[in-house]
């Protein structure tokens, strides 16, 4: 633009034409009138020579005229308000950028905000879920185990439930060691809550043959007659003291062994 051309190409050009003119007038050039040496003299070639020999980055460059300090004070003026305009355009590019990077930074928390309350709402609805069926499954535990064992067949869903809760189910191999830990629960469970002396769990190997692969053993204990008879207390013989049945719970032979327990029809 014209401030560009103030700042860097009229204080060189501006007065290396003042001397062309000077130049020519001292060889003879008068109100457009020319002689021989003035058509002979190339002043594209002088002025070339002469603005690279008095160029301002040389520091020979000097003029005592007043137009030259003029474009001199003229061009540093120009470069002051080029430098603040750069300086205003870096300030506003800053200013820009601060601002797209707070919005930036508004909408990600906005963003993680909305996130967290779905992901939040979602565990509630999944809770709440939970909780519904839970209460169903109770309610059908209660139905079919009758008031006498439905506490206690509540207690036994209550530990199944956390097992199958805390597991990841990420490795057929951890997924076989809950199943059997699942099934060593139910055996147990029969065992102490029956008559049963023995209890099993098995699966059907085909339409004629249910292989067993866990059980869980009892072994009450009674009163020995034979002890020594304790002194009688207000005339009543003292109660006999049981010992509570040893439950021994374990996995039966693999079925692929000869001894493995298999009930065929």
């Amino acid at each position: 633009d014209y401030a560009y051309l103030e700042e860097t190409i009229f204080p060189t050009l501006l007065p290396a034409l003042v001397k062309l003119l000077e130049r020519l007038e001292d060889m003879g050039l008068k109100d457009g009138h020319s002689n021989n040496q003035v058509e002979k003299f190339n002043s594209i070639r002088w002025l070339a020579e002469y603005m690279v020999r008095y160029h301002p980055d040389g520091g020979v460059f000097k003029h005592d005229s007043a137009y030259a300090d003029h474009l001199k004070s003229l061009a540093a003026m120009r470069k002051e308000q080029r430098t603040e305009r750069e300086l205003l355009v870096k300030e506003k590019e800053r200013m820009e950028e601060e601002e797209r990077l707070r919005q930036e930074l508004e909408r990600t928390e906005e963003e993680e905000k909305a996130k967290q309350e779905r992901e939040e709402q979602r565990k509630i609805e999944a809770e709440k879920k939970r909780e519904e069926e839970n209460e169903k499954g109770e309610n059908a535990v209660l139905a079919q185990a009758g008031p006498e064992y439905g506490s206690v067949v509540l207690k036994l869903r209550g530990t199944m439930m956390r097992l199958l809760s805390d597991h990841d189910f990420i490795s057929a191999e951890s997924t076989a060691a809950i199943e059997s830990k699942l099934c060593k629960e139910a055996c147990q469970f029969l065992a102490v809550n029956s008559h049963a002396s023995f209890t099993a769990v098995g699966e059907l190997l085909d339409q004629d043959n249910l292989f067993y692969h866990t059980a869980a053993d009892k072994k009450e204990f009674v009163a020995d007659d034979d002890d020594d008879e304790e002194e009688e207390l207000d005339g009543m013989p003292p109660a006999k003291k049981v010992p509570d049945p040893e439950i021994t719970v374990r996995d039966l032979p693999a079925k692929e062994e000869d001894v493995a327990y298999i009930l065929k029809r």
